[in-house]
């Protein structure tokens, strides 16, 4: 940070003893310093909470307690309200997502039924899934990745209350992205092609170490905008406009 978050921080953590600081030594980013940090966890539970995001103040223990009158949950995720970057409320029309285990394996095939930060993990589930895949490092859809290979092995949900706050800009990561960086433009495609080739083949791409096979499924969904170089900007066009309606 450019800011004095540190020294805020290490404030708390002087007259907390239950809060632990850790800091990079270098910046390793989020999904590097995400992994770090799960290792570290000597707790049972672990969840995330994004740098412009807010939680309600029960969030943690509503999603603690259903945790553990439901331990045969692995994960569990919540509904998300949405403010914009003044804090003000947005009415964003979208469909809930599902609760239920089964619904939401149904879900990861065509779309995340999981808001990636309101996530509350087993630990014992991170270690074995060993965190983010780091292929996704400086992409988008690490958590949709990480999701759906849980929710293939261990039964999910999520909290039927929007506990978790999320910050919408109109320059966020997700908004900001083009043909120049392939693989962040169709991470979410890739995603959906791993979960695709999870359940026929029983590995994806990833765990079978090919890698031009992914540069290659990258080339056929860039061949339109290479075509009509005027697609990619309808679609950032599209993308921006949507943005300046919410606020």
């Amino acid at each position: 940070s450019t800011d004095n978050t540190r020294q805020v921080i290490s404030k708390y953590a002087a007259r907390d003893q239950r809060i632990v600081v850790s800091h990079n030594s270098e910046n390793l980013h989020y999904l590097k310093t995400r992994n770090r940090l799960f290792k570290e966890v000597k707790g049972k539970f672990v969840t995330l909470l994004d740098a412009d995001d807010l939680m309600v103040a029960s969030r943690i223990d509503k999603q603690l307690t259903f945790m553990i009158e439901n331990p045969e949950l692995a994960v569990c995720g919540c509904f998300v309200s949405y403010i914009d970057q003044k804090g003000n409320r947005i009415e964003v029309e979208k469909p809930l997502p599902p609760t239920d285990y089964e619904s939401i394996k149904n879900t990861f095939p065509t779309s995340n039924p999981f808001t990636g930060s309101s996530l509350f993990f087993k630990k014992s589930v991170l270690d074995e899934f060993g965190g983010y895949r780091k292929f996704f490092s400086g992409l988008c859809s690490e958590d949709y990745d990480l999701g759906s290979r849980i929710a293939e092995k261990y039964p999910c949900a999520n909290y039927p209350e929007a506990l978790y706050v999320y910050r919408q800009f109109p320059t966020s990561t997700t908004r900001i992205r083009g043909l120049d960086h392939p693989k962040k433009y169709f991470s979410h495609q890739l995603a959906q092609l791993f979960i695709k080739q999870r359940k026929t083949d029983g590995k994806d791409f990833l765990e079978l170490g090919k890698f031009a096979e992914i540069d290659d499924y990258l080339d056929q969904l860039s061949a339109k905008y290479k075509t009509d170089k005027s697609l990619i900007h309808i679609e950032m066009v599209t993308s921006h406009l949507y943005a300046c309606l919410l606020y």
